[in-house]
């Protein structure tokens, strides 16, 4: 499994004027100050009425059960019923963790969201869940950082995942979003390994590209497949500048199609990176 380098990026407007350089690492979310107290005992008994589905299949049988601890008891709907946030890997073995909600309804508790990636934020507000942000972390061959901001919705917006008909896909990366109880993608931002993040940013200016270019690591300063080739006229915002061998570099957020997307093309994407100032007016 590979190590987690997150680089967090939360509260992010559109707009300039709310821009901050988005340099801090973070470890994944921790659940302690959310987690409902109760023993390991009544933690198995309530996980007994987790419902299997061709999604996620449920297999514990006692607390040494694989995968006990990744199950947190949190009533993320205040309404007095203990509810369980899944985040982890299962099933064993794939690349692409997983997080789910199993919503209780007294005498079960039911899938209602299965999204791939980890926890890196929980929002609750008087016990009721407004909305998460996970981050997916590059597989295989690939090499982008994909975080994902998403927020409890009505049905009528409802994020809808592509899933595979492969029975198999659907077990390991398939996922979930039930319309009684669904969450909208808000927004996402991407940038690739390696990327250096200013140790300090301020908001500055709105600049636009003069040629056609593509965000650079700073450790490497060629394209290595996949950086998007920003199109000549793109507007995107400066973060924090630097001197690099005799060159103005910018940190740069900016706004492109995203070749990776397989939602709703309303939704705001961002890539960061570097650019040389020279491409830029």
């Amino acid at each position: 499994m590979r190590s987690l380098f997150i680089i967090v990026i939360l509260g992010i407007s559109s707009k300039c004027g709310g821009q901050n350089s988005p340099h801090s690492k973070i470890d994944k979310f921790s659940f302690k100050g959310i987690e409902a107290r109760i023993n390991k005992s009544e933690k198995l008994k309530l996980l007994q009425k987790l419902v299997s589905t061709k999604y996620f299949s449920v297999n514990i049988n006692s607390t040494e059960s694989y995968g006990f601890g990744s199950y947190h008891v949190v009533d993320f709907n205040a309404d007095g019923k203990l509810d369980v946030i899944y985040d982890g890997r299962e099933p064993s073995g794939i690349e692409t963790n997983n997080v789910a909600f199993f919503l209780n309804n007294g005498d079960s508790l039911r899938l209602v969201v299965k999204l791939n990636g980890d926890f890196t934020r929980i929002d609750l507000q008087n016990g009721n869940l407004q909305g998460f942000q996970l981050i997916l972390t590059p597989c295989c061959d690939n090499s982008i950082y994909s975080i994902k901001n998403f927020k409890l919705s009505d049905s009528s917006n409802c994020f809808s995942p592509e899933n595979s008909d492969d029975e198999q896909y659907k077990y390991t990366y398939g996922q979930v979003n039930e319309p009684d109880f669904c969450v909208s993608l808000e927004s996402v931002y991407r940038y690739v390994h390696g990327t250096e993040f200013p140790r300090n940013g301020n908001s500055k200016d709105t600049m636009y590209f003069n040629q056609e270019a593509f965000l650079v690591t700073m450790s490497q300063l060629t394209n290595n497949g996949f950086q998007s080739i920003i199109t000549k006229g793109t507007r995107c915002y400066i973060l924090a500048d630097r001197k690099f061998n005799k060159s103005a570099f910018c940190f740069v957020m900016v706004e492109i199609e995203d070749s990776m997307a397989t939602y709703d093309k309303k939704v705001k994407t961002y890539h960061y990176g570097w650019i040389d100032k020279e491409y830029l007016e």
